[in-house]
């Protein structure tokens, strides 16, 4: 269509709040009103729970349990989409029943990542144990293939959790195969969900026909975001394209000084200091440090 003649698009945004620690490195559950406080001001339709920004890997199931609840408190109008994936299926099925207990929307999981479903009917087998522990609850498949290293074919598995999983409510697409993304939109139509997790490809996944979207990076620059959403739905395409050239230089940043680490950071300078990231990660440097701050005043955490 011509462009200034508008999308009918509405593409909504869910953050991935970061977990937040103390000094020592315990969790720090008095900072979540404020997160969720932040993200509803942010206009940020939900919050996708002790994911992969929440350092989920490096919680004990007691801290996610408590994690959840505390989201739960406070999360108001957001919608609360747990997280209950872990290498322990049990593990996993355990989480997802206490998601249900304590009043979740919604359940997401990645699949086991050490020993890992290697064939279609494997990965479904597993994500048919998940959802089946919070039967009242939407279930969304958590595909981040760089980190879980299941590799399978999504549409497939996609197609067989529509006929196996009553509760199956979508993909959670952590992927850059664009080309797949697609497909699987074509698939969900209009009764299930593929929530893309590619913060600076948001604009490419607009153009497949997405309609959800999980990040990490909304959780401090939803306003370059909301502007890149509302430039693409008004036909204002060099504004969109500006606004993806805003996230790809963000993410290239972040990337190079640790991509968790970083974030973390420039969340703790716009909005909520939340600790530092869980070892195996490291601090950052002052010099890190000093670029990031620079890029935050700058301003470019906006059109």
């Amino acid at each position: 269509m011509e462009e200034g003649g508008g999308f009918e698009v509405t593409m909504k945004l869910i953050g991935a709040p970061f977990t937040p620690f103390d000094r020592a490195g315990a969790l720090d559950l008095a900072a979540v009103e404020r997160q969720a406080a932040h993200m509803r001001e942010s206009g940020l339709a939900g919050a996708f729970v002790a994911g992969t920004t929440g350092e989920s890997a490096s919680l004990g199931v007691a801290e996610r349990k408590a994690l959840v609840e505390t989201w739960r408190r406070h999360a108001g109008s957001l919608e609360l989409i747990a997280h209950v994936g872990s290498a322990n299926l049990a593990e996993a099925v355990e989480l997802a029943a206490h998601a249900q207990d304590v009043g979740a929307d919604a359940i997401g999981a990645v699949p086991p990542y050490y020993f890992r479903p290697s064939t279609v009917d494997a990965l479904v087998d597993s994500m048919a144990a998940v959802a089946a522990a919070a039967p009242k609850l939407s279930y969304y498949f958590y595909h981040i293939p760089l980190l879980t290293k299941v590799e399978l074919p999504m549409a497939p598995v996609m197609e067989a959790a529509i006929r196996r999983i009553p509760n199956f409510a979508g993909i959670k697409f952590t992927h850059s195969d664009l080309l797949e993304y697609a497909h699987l939109v074509e698939i969900a139509g209009d009764r299930y969900e593929v929530m893309f997790g590619r913060d600076p490809l948001l604009l490419f996944a607009m153009g497949a026909g997405g309609k959800a979207a999980v990040g990490s990076t909304y959780m401090f620059a939803a306003p370059l975001y909301h502007a890149l959403i509302a430039a693409f739905e008004e036909g204002r395409l060099d504004d969109a394209r500006r606004a993806t050239s805003l996230a790809r230089e963000l993410v290239v940043l972040c990337n190079r000084h640790g991509g968790l680490v970083a974030q973390k950071a420039i969340y703790g300078m716009v909005a909520v200091p939340s600790g530092a990231a869980r070892p195996p990660f490291q601090p950052l440097s002052q010099q890190a440090t000093d670029e990031l701050t620079a890029f935050v005043e700058a301003g470019k955490l906006r059109l």
